[in-house]
């Protein structure tokens, strides 16, 4: 009987929570419906009221919780008045103001704009891009009668300014190149002309190399080009100084890398006269130098050869030494271990020393005077060490031993220097490292007389 009631009680209490739950939902839903309606109405009135922007956020909002047909078409029509209001309209005053460039930033916000509501299937304005290109290129048409008008004026610089915008809005607009040109090759024609006459030949010869890269056969540049040449170009001839103590092949070896060290500087006025033809001739008229020289002949010199300034070179000291130092056999092992066969190996050292110092002068060859003098000393030490082994030298390991057929305790092999011996053994002297020494002295030494020679042939060229 007890049982039984039990049985009933449960029953009522889960008819109770039943009922106390569809409650409890039914009263949910209604709310839910009403507020839902309720913020449909605040988000109409929000349109209605002009207030754009909250009727967008609202309306977003009720889609997220629930996509009515009615927030749907709402948040449509919010989006599109946006575009009109907000880019449309504003991107074509925009234009219309020749304010291109605010125009662009505006058209790429309402592209984004566009995306991130394309679920709505909305679309940039019809017409508004071809509107804006024909805007900039109304506006680039005016730009570049402008700047025809400042290169008529010889307003270079303005005219630049108004090309080079024209093409941040189009790199291929017609006639572009040729203007720009214009703006490089006219008041560079016209500097080259004002320093030619002023006798400027370095500043005219810079102007009309621009011009050729433009150019080269804008109006008489080309003749300009070859009369600048012509009238600032210097002469130049190198004389060896001889001295007795000093091998004359030592000495046209230093002079032969001075020669080159001027060409390679390809400075366009100078001309260097061929140094073996110059001392030819003046060996024919027994115009050798020997150390001592004085004005006059110097003059003679210059004036026989053709030259305008003679540059005299002269070794004044010159000292190159090797010493071979034998170090002896040494000992090792074929193999890491001390149980490998234990053999000698011989180690060798060559030690290379040179002295050199050397002058330059530059002498005016009608007057005699000598524009300047230099000179340049050098002191190199090197030396090189390696190691010989008849067999193959990669099994050596170096190492020590007292016999050679008896192991004792003392016996061992140092693998540490193993890479430290391969070293010496592949870097034997081939021979002729002191002449590479020499030679690498001389260009050392003919480099720093290219630079004191290039600046002073600038100070006397105009």
């Amino acid at each position: 009987m007890s049982r039984g009631l039990n049985f009933v009680r449960v029953r009522n209490e889960i008819r109770n929570i039943r009922s106390w739950a569809l409650v409890v939902f039914t009263t949910f839903f209604l709310v839910s419906c009403s507020s839902y309606k309720s913020q449909l109405q605040d988000a109409k009135e929000y349109e209605d009221a002009r207030m754009y922007s909250k009727a967008l956020s609202l309306y977003s909002e009720l889609l997220v919780r629930k996509e009515t047909k009615e927030a749907l078409i709402g948040k449509k029509r919010v989006v599109d008045v946006l575009i009109r209001e907000n880019y449309d309209g504003p991107i074509r005053m925009l234009c219309m103001q020749e304010k291109l460039r605010d125009a662009e930033q505006l058209y790429s916000e309402l592209l984004t704009f566009v995306e991130k509501n394309k679920s709505l299937d909305v679309k940039e304005p019809n017409g508004l891009k071809d509107f804006i290109v024909q805007s900039k290129r109304n506006y680039c048409e005016s730009l570049y009668k402008q700047a025809e008008a400042d290169v008529l004026a010889f307003k270079y610089n303005d005219a630049r300014v108004k090309l080079n915008l024209i093409r941040s809005f189009f790199e291929d607009f017609p006639n572009l190149d040729y203007l720009e040109s214009l703006c490089v090759l006219y008041p560079n024609y016209y500097l080259a002309t004002k320093s030619m006459s002023e006798g400027r030949f370095r500043d005219a010869y810079e102007a009309l190399k621009i011009i050729e890269s433009v150019d080269p056969s804008f109006k008489d540049s080309k003749q300009m080009l070859e009369s600048c040449l012509k009238q600032g170009r210097i002469t130049v001839a190198y004389v060896v100084v001889d001295r007795e103590k000093v091998k004359n092949d030592i000495e046209k070896e230093m002079g032969a890398h001075v020669m080159q060290s001027l060409l390679d500087d390809k400075d366009p006025f100078l001309t260097l006269l061929d140094r073996d033809y110059t001392s030819r001739l003046l060996e024919e008229q027994k115009l050798g130098m020997s150390g001592l020289y004085d004005e006059q002949t110097l003059i003679q010199a210059g004036k026989l050869v053709g030259a305008e300034y003679i540059l005299l070179g002269e070794i004044i000291e010159y000292s190159a030494d090797q010493k071979l130092n034998d170090y002896g056999f040494k000992k090792g092992y074929l193999g890491k271990t001390i149980g490998d066969k234990k053999v000698k190996y011989r180690q060798w050292n060559k030690k290379f020393s040179l002295q050199m110092k050397y002058r330059i002068s530059m002498v005016d060859s009608e007057t005699g005077e000598t524009l300047f003098n230099s000179v340049y000393p050098l002191n190199e030490v090197s030396e090189i060490d390696w190691a010989e082994y008849n067999g193959d030298y990669k099994m050596v390991y170096p190492g020590e031993w007292n016999w050679e057929l008896i192991r004792t305790g003392d016996d061992r092999v140092d693998i540490t220097k193993y890479n430290d011996l391969q070293k010496l053994f592949i870097q034997k002297p081939i021979g002729n490292e002191l002449n590479q020494l020499r030679t690498n002295f001389m260009i050392e030494l003919s480099n720093f007389v290219k630079r004191g020679v290039e600046t002073k042939i600038i100070e006397v060229t105009p």
